[in-house]
């Protein structure tokens, strides 16, 4: 039998006073019933405290799978979330680093148009035509007896044709 039907009924014989025995004696024992009554009551504490409970409910497998499965949708959903927040975070901070690299590329670009300025200012020629046309001359035409030999002139017009470079008035591509 079940022990819940084993412990109904052994519950029932001691609370209506039933006893195995086919003698009754005309005096009860109190003592004995008393006692009795305290061990079986302490047993079957000690058995109640052993059962398990039995939920009313069976629990359907298909429910547990669909749990299981619903579960393991929200931790993929999480683990999307959580990806894409890592990549936008990367993307702020890459985008960021290009603003910064612009701005400072801005900022020699600036520094550079400056200085170029400011040395234009200092070194600029007396009369700026009569510079012009001594740096366009070929060393070939410049007059031969001016005084100085070949490769004076050579480099005094090299020099020239380097310093036209460096101010931006001669392309490097149309140097001689």
């Amino acid at each position: 039998m079940n022990k819940p039907i084993q412990l109904t009924l052994f519950l029932t014989l001691i609370v209506t006073g039933c006893s195995n025995s086919n003698s009754i004696s005309s005096e009860p024992k109190e003592e004995t019933v008393i006692t009795a009554a305290a061990f079986h009551e302490n047993k079957l504490e000690k058995e109640l405290k052993n059962l398990k409970p039995v939920p009313l409910k069976m629990v359907n497998p298909l429910a547990t799978e669909l749990g299981k499965l619903k579960a393991k949708q929200e931790a993929e959903k999480q683990r999307q979330i959580t990806a894409a927040k890592k990549r936008e975070k990367e993307q702020r901070a890459k985008r960021k680093k290009q603003q910064e690299e612009e701005a400072e590329r801005q900022a020699q670009a600036q520094r550079q148009q400056n200085e170029a300025s400011s040395s234009n200012s200092q070194n600029a020629p007396s009369s700026p035509s009569q510079t012009d046309d001594a740096i366009q001359q070929p060393a070939s035409e410049l007059p031969d007896d001016d005084g100085y030999g070949y490769e004076e002139r050579k480099k005094w017009h090299d020099d020239q044709v380097e310093w036209g470079i460096k101010q931006g008035y001669i392309d490097p591509e149309d140097a001689p």
